[in-house]
């Protein structure tokens, strides 16, 4: 899903079918982070033990993500939601990873 198909899907979905897409992708990196550190590699992000995150978090890190690469002109109509999402992970603001 791209920032213009979000801005589509916002205004024909509801609400909360989209929080419930998004917590399903943030699952998904949950579970890539997972397989990751079992195999002993980097993990895409570092999301601390106990901290489980939900729709709510996911949307706001999305939210904080457009406005950072708005803010920089990062923003492309065309980047998918996904990928701003995993960016906004990434991010040191929102999990950094320690230093080995």
């Amino acid at each position: 899903m791209t920032l213009e198909g979000l801005k589509e899907y916002q205004q024909v979905k509801s609400t909360e079918a989209f929080k419930y897409y998004v917590s399903g992708v943030g699952a998904g990196f949950v579970w890539a982070n997972t397989a990751l550190r079992l195999r002993k590699q980097d993990e895409l992000y570092c999301q601390p033990e106990k901290l489980g995150l939900n729709a709510e978090n996911y949307l706001d890190i999305l939210g904080r993500q457009v406005q950072f690469e708005a803010n920089n002109g990062l923003s492309n109509d065309e980047k998918p939601v996904e990928l701003i999402l995993l960016s906004g992970l990434i991010r040191a603001r929102a999990f950094p990873c320690q230093t080995k």
